[in-house]
């Protein structure tokens, strides 16, 4: 295997500087674009931050989703060179997004009325531009924190959501203390994008080495994609892969996602936490806990086996992030300390 590596290492290195047009297709069939649905929509959300076409929108657009996962289909299917098959079947690399995209966490005042009606789970809760809000972006009540004033509260959809909109869209509510997104700590694997006339640049990185504290080491790939969906590559830069690639076997389904893998209970807690892990084969997981400001809490911790029982009786009280680190993919979750 070590061969392997060396070699992929060098034919790399081989291929910088040297241009690769090959023609692909910006089509697939569902399995595979269900593979990239949610880098697209990241690198859609990321174009629509700061710009002020978007600035009330709160859901990402779904134009130019469309428009990020034909570039990113059109790399997987002229995968037939090094830095395609790396980026696409050796490692697989996804997006690392800023922060969870599908939930954000508001603080509301428990003297308003329409506050106490959604902490005992009624709705309408009589606020008319709260109630068109939540149910116009599919909103639950996902966990109630505490129950001084202000009351934490963490709404979430199934759907992908612009957090700058939906930040602007109820930060200025009656009762409204503060809104914002669950931020995500570390490092790991990612995607970016870079629109140009005629082309879209897609660099992708892997990252490894305590990526809980921001990857030591990274590896970079530039892959061209014309608007016609050909596919050129760029270069390659940053620390050597040297490590064998084993490409994940895509079955016509799915990769198998690691985090899906985990469960993490109970989200509020006094004395345990409960971490479970499905049978599946990883090669290395550990985990950490962080205070919300990033100071560590608990050092990292190296599991074996397919339940944990952690101990935070001596955590301090308010929100805390476990974050696991699972074969260098870092992924974390929030949690309520009593």
């Amino acid at each position: 295997m070590k061969k392997i590596a060396a070699f992929l290492t060098l034919l790399i290195c081989f291929q910088n500087g040297i241009a690769q047009i090959i023609e692909s297709s910006c089509e697939a069939p569902d399995s595979i674009t269900m593979l990239y649905e949610f880098d697209a929509k990241i690198l859609a959300a990321r174009q629509m931050q700061g710009d002020p076409t978007y600035i009330n929108e709160t859901k990402i657009d779904p134009a130019l989703t469309n428009f990020y996962l034909e570039k990113l289909v059109a790399v997987y299917n002229a995968a037939n060179f090094a830095a395609g098959d790396s980026v696409t079947k050796c490692l697989p690399i996804h997006v690392f997004p800023e922060a969870i995209v599908n939930w954000f966490v508001i603080g509301l005042d428990t003297n308003e009325e329409w506050v106490q009606a959604l902490q005992m789970d009624v709705f309408p809760t009589g606020y008319a531009v709260f109630d068109s809000l939540f149910m116009d972006l599919e909103l639950e009540v996902k966990t109630i924190i505490g129950s001084s004033n202000p009351v934490i509260v963490i709404l979430e959809t199934e759907n992908c959501l612009h957090l700058e909109g939906v930040i602007n869209a109820f930060q200025d509510l009656n009762g409204v203390n503060f809104v914002e997104p669950d931020y995500l700590i570390g490092d790991g694997n990612n995607i970016t994008a870079q629109v140009e006339n005629g082309y879209t640049d897609l660099i992708f990185e892997h990252g490894w080495g305590d990526c809980p504290s921001g990857c030591i080491f990274s590896h970079f790939w530039q892959i061209r994609v014309d608007d016609d969906c050909a596919v050129e590559f760029i270069d390659s830069w940053g620390n050597p892969v040297d490590f064998p690639c084993e490409p994940i076997i895509i079955d016509g389904t799915e990769e198998i996602n690691p985090f899906s893998k985990v469960s993490i209970f109970p989200t509020i807690a006094n004395d345990f936490l409960m971490v479970e892990i499905e049978e599946i084969t990883f090669t290395n997981i550990s985990l950490s806990v962080h205070s919300i400001d990033g100071k560590v809490l608990v050092q990292p911790i190296s599991l074996e086996g397919n339940i944990h029982k952690i101990d935070i009786t001596n955590l301090p009280q308010g929100i805390n992030l476990l974050t696991l680190n699972i074969d260098n993919q870092l992924f974390a979750k929030r949690f309520f300390k009593n």
